[in-house]
């Protein structure tokens, strides 16, 4: 029997029975290991995100090839892999430019076309798997393209995290960014994508890292991870906190991790001269902006989006693995909790409510 955390609309999260296809050409079928938690599957709940309903959620997916189709030539069953919604094709424009993140042709990988049979159904009917993946489930049927092989001696519970919240994280800083020794930033919300760019900001270097929150909680994790400087965005404004901090300067790159337009607007004026502001929250679409053109244009300032990191995983995921196995990417420090599949709800909730920076689901085959 095999069971997935099924979406039927705003507030309507249960835990179905679903029945998975055999994988076509080019699919390969994955026994689930963990999948973790992320906000922006959250938003889908809480009714901020609109979907095309039933929906699997879940796209932080580490785990075991246990089946594969016809064509497939990359991975073999056994193989540990982490799945990711970054699909690309390779020969489109984006790609060709050397951004894969953007392919123009992602979303065909995320689904098959409407007259073949889904890969999931529940109680006979098709089931959208959340970004092509649908990941709190036990099993996943997706396209080869959105998995990556990675060492077998990484374990497969940290390995969830690395194809959403961490690659993202620290993609912003070493990809969209291009951070460099000495750089000084500033990190706005220190959930598990905020985490993960301060552990790259300390990485590559950064001589002043500073970490903005409203929950003290979380800036003491920011200082294990890498924080330098913390600031309380509940006792004061934040801006004026990090000008202090700064010498008035500002800092070289604000990243944003919320994907609230506030914070997006405060991270404008925390930074510096010719600095960058990185947006890499998730927003509704109707979000507006309200900024100011000129200083923009004075103080050459450059506001840029980040998504997925700026990144190709199938090439990134392999060198973040060599980052944790060697001791640099913290990664099981960021678990917590650790649940079960029939607790998905109450973990979405942990993290909505900010007491925890990266729920997973254990699936009982690590």
């Amino acid at each position: 029997m095999n069971r997935a955390a099924v979406l039927w609309g705003a507030h309507q999260l249960t835990i179905e029975e679903i029945v998975f296809d055999e994988p076509s050409t080019f699919e390969v079928l994955v026994q689930v290991a963990a999948s973790g938690l992320c906000h922006s599957d959250y938003h889908f709940i809480d009714g901020t995100l609109s979907s095309r309903f039933p929906r699997i959620l879940g796209h932080e997916v580490s785990g075991t090839v246990e089946k594969v189709g016809d064509g497939v030539t990359e991975f073999a069953v056994g193989d540990h892999v982490v799945a990711c919604f970054g699909a690309s094709c390779g020969g489109c424009a984006s790609c060709n430019a050397g951004r894969p993140q953007l392919c123009l042709r992602r979303a065909s990988y995320w689904s098959r076309p409407l007259a073949e049979r889904p890969r999931v159904t529940t109680k006979g009917q098709a089931i959208d798997q959340g970004s092509g993946i649908g990941g709190l489930a036990d099993h996943i049927v997706v396209h080869e393209k959105a998995l990556v092989k990675i060492r077998p001696e990484m374990p497969l519970l940290p390995a969830a995290i690395l194809g959403c919240a961490v690659l993202t994280g620290t993609g912003a800083v070493f990809r969209t960014a291009n951070a460099t020794a000495g750089s000084r930033v500033s990190v706005i919300g220190c959930g598990a994508v905020g985490i993960s760019i301060i552990q790259a900001a300390r990485i590559v270097g950064c001589s002043q890292v500073i970490a903005v929150d409203r929950i003290a909680a979380k800036l003491h994790e920011a200082l294990r991870f890498g924080a330098t400087d913390v600031v309380n965005a509940s006792e004061g404004d934040a801006v004026t906190a990090i000008e202090d901090l700064t010498n008035g300067e500002g800092v070289d790159f604000a990243f944003e991790a919320i994907g609230s337009t506030a914070t997006v607007e405060q991270a404008i004026r925390m930074t510096g001269l010719g600095g960058e502001t990185i947006v890499v929250g998730i927003f509704s679409g109707d979000a507006k902006l309200t900024i100011s053109p000129r200083d923009l244009v004075v103080a050459e300032k450059v506001l840029r989006g980040s998504y997925l990191g700026s990144s190709d995983f199938r090439s990134e995921i392999p060198r973040l693995v060599d980052l944790y196995l060697e001791g640099t990417l913290l990664l099981d420090e960021m678990l917590s909790p650790r649940i079960r599949l029939e607790q998905v709800a109450q973990g979405f909730e942990i993290m909505a409510r900010g007491e925890a920076l990266r729920p997973l689901v254990e699936f009982g085959t690590a």
